[in-house]
């Protein structure tokens, strides 16, 4: 076999290696076939041959040689999650100038893939085989050329931070005016306990524990810092969103509105002591003479003794006993 006409008529400049031969011209090139006669006479014959080189489909990867990953939130902390290729597959088709006779297909490993068996059939519902981190091979084909390509992507299972129950907040309505202030923002630390990095989270608030899951944006709290209750308790719904991943994680915390002591607002009368001894200026006083009276009934108070008014206020100092 010859490259051209003349080499084929004189026998000259024969193709070594015509299991291996590199095409000289692209695309589209005609080389020669000389027969001739063992017998010696001279006799031959040449009979050119069209070699065509059909162009590969090509997958759109990234430099390093890979397809974008897919990445999706684990929703049980295991490591393992349904993957749909549906993107990906769109991805690739988007890529290719023609997709007439063109096929995609997905495999466990590189070999596969080349070989074009053992595709994956379930590429709308993938579950991934080893946690946190597989790789997968993609080929396209054309279906009459047979020529194809072949490149790999990673799936990837995110989870999403684990979330603590904070504890409630507690206010007392001092102006008892049935609201009360919240500033919800003092619990982000407490929400945010088990972050590595807390600036890589977004902590969100809504109404209700249904709407942070639903992303309801109608009951999304807008100022977390200044949040007015009239109810007596109330269970607010904690979103935590990894600003990387956009993996989401929720949890509640509960918000309370405790009432102020209904207590007598009339001046108490003086409780009486007898002197310690004769002419002391000390006594002994029972303080909590008057308790029924404060009380009214109300046995779920807690009433403290102080000798100050400032001791009375921040709760220091009770005086034991009373």
């Amino acid at each position: 076999i010859h490259e051209t006409i003349d080499d084929a008529e004189l026998g000259e400049n024969a193709i070594s290696d015509t299991a291996a031969y590199m095409n000289i011209n692209p695309f589209v090139q005609v080389v020669y076939l000389r027969v001739e006669t063992i017998l010696g006479e001279g006799c031959f014959n040449i009979y050119p041959i069209t070699i065509e080189v059909s162009a590969a489909p090509q997958l759109p990867t990234e430099q390093d040689g890979t397809l974008p990953d897919i990445a999706v939130c684990d929703t049980n902390q295991d490591g393992y999650a349904y993957f749909d290729f549906t993107a990906q597959t769109q991805y690739i088709a988007d890529a290719q100038a023609d997709m007439s006779n063109v096929v995609i297909t997905y495999h466990l490993n590189e070999q596969n893939a080349i070989d074009g068996v053992l595709a994956i059939t379930t590429v709308t519902n993938y579950l991934n085989i080893v946690p946190f981190q597989q790789t997968l091979w993609v080929r396209i084909e054309n279906t009459l050329t047979e020529c194809f390509d072949t490149a790999p992507f990673d799936l990837i299972v995110n989870l999403p931070l684990e979330l603590p129950f904070p504890t409630p907040i507690t206010l007392c309505d001092e102006d008892m005016d049935g609201n009360v202030e919240f500033d919800l923002t003092i619990k982000i630390a407490e929400i945010l306990a088990n972050a590595s990095n807390p600036n890589n989270f977004t902590v969100e608030f809504f109404t209700s524990y249904n709407n942070a899951v639903a992303g309801n944006m109608n009951e999304w709290i807008s100022d977390p810092a200044s949040y007015w209750s009239s109810l007596p308790v109330q269970t607010l719904g904690v979103r935590v969103t990894n600003n990387a991943t956009g993996c989401q994680s929720y949890t509640i915390l509960d918000i309370r509105r405790a009432p102020m002591p209904n207590v007598p607002t009339v001046p108490l009368t003086a409780i009486e002591g007898c002197q310690v001894t004769h002419g002391s200026t000390t006594a002994t006083f029972d303080l909590t003479e008057r308790e029924n009276f404060i009380r009214q009934n109300d046995m779920n108070l807690v009433i403290t003794y102080h000798l100050t008014l400032e001791d009375a206020e921040t709760g220091d100092n009770p005086i034991t006993p009373a």
